[in-house]
């Protein structure tokens, strides 16, 4: 099946994807629980400059009987604005830009694994709009920078805590 319509554009380009943090650890199977306890998505984003901002998901999962490991990836994408773009960056940082970056987690996550005793860790597919409903976009980095920056113009940036769930939390 094909279109012959014009794709619709977002308006945002990917300037980079990088792993800013990738950590793996092999466990000893006894005494691990049945269902992993310790899976962790984090969001979180920022602005860089005037168009340019990033975006960062940060995937933690543990160990359990049948998988007897941790790792964790934090995957950073920097986008920029073209145009006018078609999306309000506010839907394009929490949907569509974790949809963006969740393969790269993916594959740094199942290449940091391949070699481990259970073999590569394949991240399941991810609802992203469920998941997504599970943050706080006024508790991001980008929101304190507007705030900061609507209440006293020049003042100093500071991070933000992360927002970080567990699944079914």
């Amino acid at each position: 099946m094909k279109t012959t319509k014009e794709i619709p554009l977002s308006g945002y380009s990917i300037q980079q994807v990088y792993a800013s943090h990738l950590s793996f650890d092999a466990r000893p199977s006894k005494n691990l629980p049945d269902i992993p306890v310790d899976d962790e998505f984090g969001w979180d984003w920022r602005l860089v400059s005037d168009g340019e901002f990033e975006v960062r998901i940060t995937v933690s999962i543990g160990a359990a009987k049948n998988r007897a490991l941790v790792a964790s990836t934090t995957v950073v994408g920097r986008f920029s604005s073209s145009g006018t773009p078609n999306v309000p960056v506010e839907k394009f940082v929490g949907l569509q830009a974790v949809a963006i970056l969740l393969p790269y987690a993916r594959q740094y996550l199942a290449a940091a694994t391949v070699n481990s005793p259970t073999g590569a860790f394949h991240l399941p597919t991810i609802n992203v709009v469920e998941l997504m409903k599970n943050f706080d976009p006024d508790k991001t980095t980008a929101a304190r920078q507007r705030a900061e920056l609507a209440s006293v113009p020049g003042q100093s940036r500071r991070r933000a805590k992360s927002n970080r769930t567990k699944p079914g939390a």
